[in-house]
This record gives C-alpha cells, sequence and structure tokens, in this order.
C-alpha cells in the first residue's frame, strides 16, 4: 500500500480542559521506520478513564503531559513498514502496540510511567503510529481490530491482577467482586467467569447490573439502594467474603471492600474514580480494617508484554468477546471523551478509522 508523506492525528493542546475542547485534530509528517522500528496503520482506538483524566489536568500520575502530545494508549492496526532489523514481526500482521513500551517483562519500574502511551510519550489516535517491535503484540485471531483495541490497558490490567501474583492466582470456584461495570470490571468478571469463578458486580444503576447478569455474573448490589453495600456481598456469597476485589473506586469505596474480603482475600487497588466526585469524607483506619479482616490489600498497573501474550493465548483459547459499548468516528473523537467521562458506558468506548 502506499504510505502517504503527512497523516491526520489528535493531539492535547494547553491549557487542559475538563470537556476536551483542547483536543485538537492536524497533520503530522509520517515517519519512515529504520532498523527495529515498525510503522502500523491504526485501524482502531479504545479510550480508557486515563484519557480523559490526561486531557482534563485530573491525572495524578508523576508525568509531565506535554502540549501537543498525541493522546491514547490502546490501538489495535496492521504492520505496513518495517525497518531492517526487524524479526518479531511483518507486513500485513496485526498486531496492538504495548501500554508501557519498555514493560517487557518482570518486575514494574516506576520509571514505566514516563514510557505510558499518551501521556509519557505520544500516543495512538493517529493515523500512523511508529514503536520499536518489542512494543509490540499480536492480536487474537478470533478478534476484530475494535474488540482487540479494547485488551491494552483494561483486559490487561485485569489480567495482572487475577494471574501474575504468585500465591494470589484466581483459581477455580473462587468468587471475585467487581466494582461498577466500565472496562476493567467488565473485562475482569469475564476472565473470572471463564476460569469457573462466581462473580458479583456493583453498580449504581439496576440496567447495568441486568446487563452484566445476562454475561453470567451471577450477582448484584446497587450501592446507591444499600450504601453499607459491603454488607449485601457478603449475603451474596452465602456470608463468606470473596477471594478477590477489583478496586476501581479508591478513597470512597477502598473501606467497603476490604470489609467484603474473606481473610486472606484479596483487593486489586487498580483505579480511584470516586476520588473525582463529591463524596461524604469518612475518616477510616485503614492499619485497623486490614488487620482485622486480614486482606491483602495491592496496587496493580498495566501488566506487561509477557502478560499481555499470556492473556491473548487464554483470549484465543477461551473465544472471550470484549463488551464494546459504543463505537465514535474518527472525526467524534472528542464526543467518545465525554461519553466515557459521562460514565453512561457498559463496558468499552471505542474510536474506529476509516
Amino acid at each position: 500500500m502506499s504510505i502517504p508523506a503527512t497523516h491526520a492525528s489528535w493531539s492535547i493542546q494547553h491549557p487542559l480542559k475538563p470537556d476536551f475542547a483542547n483536543l485538537t485534530l492536524g497533520s503530522r509528517p509520517t515517519p519512515k521506520p529504520t532498523g527495529k522500528q515498525v510503522l502500523i496503520r491504526v485501524k482502531a482506538v479504545s479510550l480508557n478513564a486515563r484519557d480523559c483524566q490526561i486531557a482534563s489536568g485530573t491525572y495524578p500520575a508523576p508525568i509531565q503531559v506535554e502540549a501537543n502530545i498525541v493522546p491514547g494508549s490502546d490501538a489495535a492496526g496492521d504492520v505496513v513498514a518495517v525497518g531492517d532489523e526487524v524479526t518479531r514481526v511483518k507486513l500485513g500482521d496485526r498486531v496492538m502496540p504495548i501500554f508501557a513500551q519498555s514493560f517487557l517483562h518482570g518486575d514494574h519500574d516506576p520509571d514505566y510511567q514516563k514510557q505510558g502511551l499518551g501521556g509519557g510519550i505520544d500516543g495512538v489516535l493517529a493515523e500512523y503510529f511508529i514503536c520499536d517491535e518489542s512494543g509490540l503484540v499480536h492480536i487474537p485471531e478470533s478478534l476484530n481490530y475494535v474488540e482487540a483495541s479494547t485488551l491494552v490497558v483494561a483486559a490487561l490490567t485485569s489480567w495482572h491482577s487475577l494471574y501474575a501474583h504468585p500465591g494470589a492466582v484466581l483459581l477455580p470456584g473462587e468468587t471475585v467482586l467487581v466494582l461498577g461495570t466500565g472496562g476493567v470490571s467488565i473485562f475482569a468478571a469475564q476472565i473470572a467467569l471463564a476460569a469457573g469463578c462466581k462473580v458479583i458486580a456493583t453498580s449504581s444503576s439496576d440496567e447495568k447490573l441486568a446487563r452484566a447478569k445476562a454475561l453470567g455474573v451471577q450477582g448484584g448490589v446497587n450501592y446507591r439502594t444499600h450504601k453499607e453495600w459491603h454488607e449485601e456481598v457478603l449475603k451474596l456469597n452465602g456470608g463468606r467474603g470473596v477471594d478477590h476485589v477489583i478496586e476501581v473506586g479508591g478513597k470512597g469505596t477502598l473501606q467497603r471492600s476490604i470489609r467484603s474480603t474473606r481473610p486472606g482475600g484479596n483487593v486489586w487497588i487498580i483505579g480511584y474514580m470516586s476520588d473525582y466526585k463529591e463524596a461524604e469524607e469518612e475518616k477510616v483506619e485503614f492499619a485497623k480494617e486490614i488487620l482485622y479482616t486480614q486482606a491483602v490489600v495491592r496496587g496493580v498497573v498495566c501488566g506487561s508484554r509477557d502478560m499481555f501474550e499470556a492473556m491473548n493465548r487464554a483470549v484465543e483459547a477461551t473465544k472471550l468477546k470484549p463488551v464494546v459499548d459504543k463505537v465514535f468516528k474518527w472525526e467524534d473523537t472528542i464526543e467518545a471523551y465525554r461519553y466515557l467521562d459521562s460514565g453512561k458506558h457498559f463496558g468499552k468506548v471505542c474510536i474506529e478509522l476509516a
């Protein structure tokens, strides 16, 4: 195929704005890969809460968001050009960039945040994206581009929580509590169900809980109806605490997440969405909460390339299909951001390129 000299790309302008009006569409030179570099024609992009936080100036991670940076971290596309030293992929391969381009295996280094796509370095909301061959994985054959684009952060962070910590790996028959019905939580539910586990979900919407149950989730709790929702979780699990909690709420939910676990159960802290909402301030003595519940509380970030490839094998083996709530056109990217930020979505919000 012919590769154009320039291509369309979204960028983040300063000042950062909560209505995302600082996202602008422009043109950039199309890079030519050399050495181990690979050029990708982007076919689809998936958005995360992080993308909204970065563009609006509320992202708490220790990175400096430069003006004119390309946003977005999750994409799927085709290899259209390669450098003369590339061996991991070939022309025509369907691929996805990994989130932190240097996190290939082993323990996570805090400096990897600086290589996080769409924040520390240019991201994927562009017609073309270039990276080192080491920063790519192949798309599972059973998924299309839109579905594949959802795996990069949401699915892999869930996988990292449930399958990457020795001594705390998800086992058949265990119970997993997922908070909310956004991308990470729905993927965690799907992964747990595929492993033969029981899943309980929380939401402020009975309609969303019904949708979750249609996926196979066995129990649901409306946290607006039940302020002490952890008590309802225990009832749904026969009075026993759950084995794993996918904790995405932050200060507004962490105490109840801890109280939802069995002794030695795991609370995987992935996000802090309630930190951005008006909530009652409660003085919580977390040392006592953790001590007397014996919960294991851990922070989890997006996984490595090795984890990504292991997860993709599981996706292929189980024929897991990502839940895509809505797909926006390329020119409607700002509306996609606003829709995600509204919290109306169930699962993932994506952008498809022509």
